[in-house]
């Protein structure tokens, strides 16, 4: 019994560790990769927090293994959510007058 016990928060502290080291490294990792890309003159913003991105992780953790997997898709959305929050773009100019245009003889559905 105490040996399960023992194993059980052994493995607890441990996902507990490699979830904070992974967010401490996606955050960033995204960080000098946004910060540091630009779009012609356009520039990227990236403002993730490594100890949001643990907690994120570690919730996500629990829940998924909870509920045996099924909070899986509930997860991932939930990490790409918070990711796309926290990156905006910071453009040089209004981008109103901005458009597309036509190349001749290609069409948008690929065919």
């Amino acid at each position: 019994m105490v040996d399960g016990v023992l194993a059980a928060g052994f493995l607890i502290a441990l996902s507990a560790t490699v979830g904070s080291a992974s967010a401490y490294l996606s955050a960033t990792v995204t960080h000098l990769v946004w910060n540091n890309l630009s779009l012609g003159e356009h520039r990227f913003s990236s403002t993730l927090r490594a100890v949001q991105m643990a907690t994120i992780f570690l919730t996500n953790l629990a829940a998924v293994a909870l509920i045996f997997g099924l909070a899986l898709p509930w997860a991932r959305i939930r990490l790409t959510r918070y990711r796309a929050d926290h990156l905006q773009l910071l453009p040089a100019f209004a981008l109103d007058g901005v458009r597309g245009r036509r190349v001749p003889g290609r069409e948008s559905d690929g065919w």
